[in-house]
């Protein structure tokens, strides 16, 4: 609306037939509006931000009791560990979220206990907030550790020594499912803190790469459609096979390992590239996802992250710590049993900070 001075006589028209007056004044009214909503989503964002920072936040650190007797250490207590030599101390700026990918079509549905698909892809991102850094260590599916056990009708049946990727199939629907997996691979990692957990089935794995355009990569084996050294661009089904088939030798589940974190890395780098050049099509890449995931990550944890690490190519800044250990076929199936001071050191370097 035109605000006229109340001498109409004197009214003189500008530009536009708007008084020079009454635009400096619209253009005040606007500006202080547009300031209010900038200042409000401003501190929207800054107090998701603090509140996912608090939560996630705050490693403890490896317990002494935690720590295999086998592993050569000086000292260990929830700050400090003394092993090889030097002094670690905890990284309290490192944010742990462990990704699995389910052999599911769909985790939003349960089927019940011991039906709802096993965790055949299971890495440990670990988040250095402040260099915004990731170190993943891929957790084998077939690796050997306690797993909780519970029975069709919910009730707990004790702990067995068996393949981690088992943990999921106990739980009555997805968030149990993780849940179970979370505690195994804490268990398996000398018992250190994890901040939270995605989990993707395999449909979302075919919408995800197909909303980033794709994926290239080189395959590193020959497999089903795929052959040794030939380049393909990963789209629907042919991102899942790529990263769900494996063979039936021993070594089988070890070799899609290597091509999960290959397309995991491709994946990262096409993504973050594109995040890079328009930043909101991270919400629509999230948009996406959300039908195809379980998470216990909360908006302001998401936002805290996205300010942590999203805003660079993470695809560049992901570095693969590993596990060794030995595979071997057990009366049914594959069995990874890890080295004792492998894990340890890939907890450190993960976690902890060496200094003097």
């Amino acid at each position: 609306m035109t605000n006229k001075p109340n001498d109409t006589e004197n009214y003189i028209p500008r530009h536009g037939n708007e008084p020079k007056k009454g635009r400096k004044k619209g253009l005040i009214i606007a500006l202080s509006v547009v300031l209010s909503l900038v200042l409000i989503a401003t501190g929207a964002f800054f107090v998701l931000q603090k509140v996912g920072s608090e939560s996630l936040l705050g490693n403890t650190g490896i317990s002494k009791e935690n720590v295999d007797e086998d592993i050569n250490t000086d000292d260990v207590d929830e700050d400090i560990i003394i092993y090889g030599g030097a002094k670690h101390k905890i990284n309290e700026n490192i944010v742990s979220i462990l990704f699995l990918g389910i052999d599911k079509e769909d985790i939003s549905e349960s089927d019940g206990r011991g039906e709802n698909g096993q965790a055949d892809t299971i890495f440990l991102a670990c988040i250095d907030t402040v260099k915004k850094s990731i170190k993943i260590i891929p957790i084998p599916r077939d690796v050997m550790t306690d797993v909780d056990r519970y029975s069709v009708d919910g009730s707990f049946a004790g702990t067995k020594n068996e393949q981690i990727c088992l943990s999921y199939a106990y739980g009555n629907d997805a968030k149990s499912g993780c849940e179970n997996v979370k505690n195994s691979v804490s268990r398996l990692l000398c018992g250190i803190n994890i901040s939270s957990y995605v989990a993707i089935d395999l449909k979302g794995i075919e919408k995800l790469t197909d909303a980033v355009g794709g994926v290239t990569v080189t395959s590193i084996e020959t497999i089903g459609s795929f052959k040794e050294g030939k380049n393909v661009t990963l789209k629907g089904k042919k991102a899942k096979e790529y990263v769900q088939l494996r063979g039936n030798d021993v070594e089988s589940s070890n070799r899609r390992l290597a091509r999960q974190k290959q397309f995991l890395t491709a994946f990262a780098s096409t993504a973050g590239n594109k995040v890079v050049e328009n930043f909101t099509r991270l919400v629509t890449y999230y948009q996406t996802a959300v039908p195809y995931i379980t998470t216990d990550l909360s908006l302001a944890e998401i936002t805290y992250l996205a300010k942590s690490c999203l805003t660079q190519n993470i695809g560049n800044s992901l570095r693969y710590l590993k596990i060794k250990g030995e595979t071997v076929m057990g009366e049914k199936h594959a069995e990874f049993y890890a080295d004792s001071d492998s894990i340890f050191e890939a907890v450190l370097d993960a976690f902890y900070i060496k200094f003097n």
